[in-house]
C-alpha cells in the first residue's frame, strides 16, 4: 500500500474544552436549516438499525463535510508567502540592469509581488474567520453524535457506515477521514475512544478483507489513509511529551 500523502501538519480543528459550545436555535443558522430535511430523508431511507450507535446528525455531517472544514492549510500559505518575500528580495538585489527603464521594471515587479502577498494574507484571514465559524457549528451538537453504548460498538459503526466507504473514494477523502478521526479525538467527542477505534481498524480479518476487495485505486487511497495514521502513531511513540499532550490529552481519556 503506497500512499503518497504529505506529512505536513495543517492547523487542526481542536477545542480546548470538552463541552460543546452553547446551542444556537437552528432558525438562526441557515446551514442547519439546509441539513434538517437531509437528516430527515436519511432517517427515512436507511433502516433504524443504522443509527443504533451513531446519530443521523453525525452521519449527514460526516458525508457533507469537506477537508477544508476540519483544518486550515496554514503550511501552504506560509510556504507561498515566504517564497514571495524571497522573490521580492531577489528582485531588489538584481543589478543586471541599472538603467532608468530597468529600475522601473524592478519597481513594477516588486509592486506586483507585494500585491500578491497581501492578497494571500487577506485570503488567509478570511479562511481563518470562516474556519472558526465552521468549527463552532460542527461542535454545537457533538454531545449527541454517538449513543452511550460500548466504545467498541460505536467504533464499528463509524468504520462501517462512514470511514471505510469514504476512504476508498479518493485521495482527498482519505485525508479527510484521517482529519475527522483526529477531530473527534482532539475535541473530546463523547463516547468516541481513539484506542478502541484503532483497535477495530487494525483487526487482521477486517483489514485483510478490505484490502482484498479493493481495486488498485481504492487500495492506494486506503494506503494513503493508513500511512497518515501510522505516521501519527509513530510520532507519539517517539516523543513522550507529544504523546501526553495529544494522545492522552488533558482529559486523560484515550
Amino acid at each position: 500500500l503506497n500512499g503518497h500523502a504529505e506529512a505536513k501538519e495543517d492547523t487542526p480543528m481542536t477545542d480546548p474544552k470538552s463541552q460543546s459550545p452553547p446551542p444556537t436555535p437552528s432558525s438562526t443558522d441557515p446551514f442547519e436549516e439546509i441539513l434538517e430535511p437531509i437528516i430527515t430523508g436519511v432517517q427515512n431511507a436507511l433502516p433504524k438499525e443504522a443509527f443504533n450507535y451513531i446519530s443521523a446528525d453525525f452521519y449527514v455531517t460526516f458525508w457533507t463535510a469537506t477537508l477544508g472544514d476540519l483544518s486550515i492549510p496554514s503550511s501552504s500559505y506560509d510556504t507561498e508567502i515566504s517564497r514571495l518575500l524571497t522573490e521580492q528580495s531577489l528582485v531588489m538585489k538584481d543589478r543586471t540592469d541599472m538603467t532608468r527603464a530597468g529600475m522601473s521594471i524592478k519597481e513594477n515587479n516588486k509592486k506586483l509581488i507585494s500585491q500578491t502577498r497581501e492578497a494571500l494574507m487577506a485570503e488567509f484571514g478570511k479562511f481563518v474567520g470562516g474556519f472558526a465559524r465552521t468549527k463552532a457549528r460542527l461542535l454545537r451538537h457533538k454531545s449527541d453524535w454517538f449513543k452511550p453504548f460500548k466504545a467498541e460498538d460505536v467504533s464499528d459503526a463509524i468504520l462501517e457506515k462512514c470511514l471505510i466507504p469514504r476512504i476508498l473514494l479518493s485521495p482527498s477523502d482519505a485525508d479527510f477521514c484521517f482529519k475527522m478521526i483526529k477531530f473527534l479525538h482532539d475535541n473530546g467527542v463523547p463516547h468516541f475512544r481513539l484506542l478502541s477505534f484503532y483497535g477495530h481498524l487494525f483487526r487482521a480479518n477486517r483489514l485483510r478483507s478490505i484490502i482484498f476487495t479493493c481495486t488498485i485505486r481504492e487500495a492506494e487511497n486506503l494506503g494513503r489513509f493508513l500511512r497518515l495514521v501510522l505516521a501519527d502513531l509513530d510520532r507519539w511513540h517517539n516523543n513522550s511529551t507529544v504523546y501526553e499532550k495529544e494522545a492522552w490529552g488533558a482529559s486523560a481519556n484515550l
